[in-house]
């Protein structure tokens, strides 16, 4: 990313959840204390967010003792753990069980927490009458293929509008979402800032303020995600969009990008409002945590984190009535 390196694969996904068939293991009162020790290291010299104390993890971990000491499994521990965790009041930050796949950059397999299989149709694109088209995507993850995307988007290259279902679409990964974005928005067009430790740090020391406030650090630093150039042109026809509460992390970026830099229409229900960009690192015992490196904030100056998209034409039914709302609203602007 301009203006930031990281070793680690970047995430803009919530609520994900690594499975394991150790959930039920047994925890020596040993194991705790090094995967403890090992999430305050994390939390206090890794993690991210402006404007939140990580540094309160002890206090919120000293009010649990008592639970802590009468978990005898990892599922019990884990529930302690996120309770903790969730008292920041920020995304992105959980500890799960480790389980080594080949998938999903970081190498593991992920799923979403709490996640109903979803209503909708599989990922792909179709046409909805001689002129509009309709497009799935269900996340940014492991089973977004940029070449076939790309030639989704070649098929329907003609067509004078779109409508893009992000509906119960959790995010993913950072790259794959820049991919996409290069397909619906002019190349070097600035799209927002992620707000990571260093930039921050930089607008201290620049005497511009204390750091806590996203907005004005990302007014401030030149260091903007840009659309990249891709090998096929971005879409030229309108575009809405359909969101739903389960609309998280990188959906909500590509839906308010596609808003506030195509007059794209939001149709469906309130999104997540949960969007910091993360990675993952393990922990002793077969834990691992993904954690938060930073904020975003769009080129509009929107914080997205904790203030979900609310939508131009709200519509809560599902299914096709919300696709025929969007292409409504898209004929009604022709």
């Amino acid at each position: 990313m301009t203006g930031m390196k990281v070793a680690r694969p970047l995430f803009f996904a919530a609520g994900l959840l690594l499975l394991s068939t150790s959930s039920f293991a047994q925890l020596t009162s040993q194991d705790k204390r090094d995967v403890l020790g090992g999430i305050e290291h994390v939390l206090t010299t890794e993690a991210f967010v402006p404007g939140i104390d990580l540094g309160k993890w002890k206090t919120f971990m000293a009010a649990r003792q008592q639970d802590i000491d009468a978990s005898d499994t990892s599922r019990q521990f884990l529930a302690v753990i996120n309770g903790a965790l969730h008292e920041f009041g920020v995304s992105h930050i959980m500890v799960m069980r480790q389980r080594h796949r080949s998938q999903w950059g970081g190498g593991d397999e992920l799923l979403q927490q709490g996640h109903q299989e979803p209503s909708f149709e599989e990922d792909g694109v179709r046409w909805l009458d001689d002129q509009d088209a309709y497009m799935r995507l269900g996340g940014f993850g492991r089973n977004y293929d940029p070449a076939e995307v790309e030639d989704w988007f070649q098929s329907i290259a003609g067509a004078k509008s779109l409508v893009l279902d992000l509906r119960s679409n959790p995010g993913g990964e950072v790259d794959k979402m820049r991919h996409f974005l290069g397909l619906v928005i002019p190349p070097e067009t600035p799209v927002g800032t992620f707000v990571s430790k260093s930039i921050a740090s930089a607008y201290v020391s620049a005497g511009k303020g204390d750091g806590r406030d996203s907005v004005a650090i990302a007014k401030w630093t030149s260091h903007k995600m840009k659309a990249p150039k891709d090998s096929t042109a971005p879409f030229k026809g309108r575009i809405a969009v359909l969101v739903d509460q389960d609309s998280a992390s990188a959906a909500e970026v590509v839906a308010n990008a596609l808003r506030e830099l195509r007059h794209a229409p939001v149709i469906g229900t309130r999104t997540a409002g949960a969007v910091l960009f993360s990675t993952f690192e393990g922990l002793p015992h077969g834990f691992r945590i993904q954690f938060p490196v930073g904020d975003y904030v769009s080129v509009g100056g929107t914080r997205l984190e904790g203030h979900p998209i609310v939508p131009d034409v709200p519509e809560g039914s599902g299914g096709n009535s919300e696709i025929q709302a969007a292409l409504n609203a898209l004929k009604a602007s022709r």
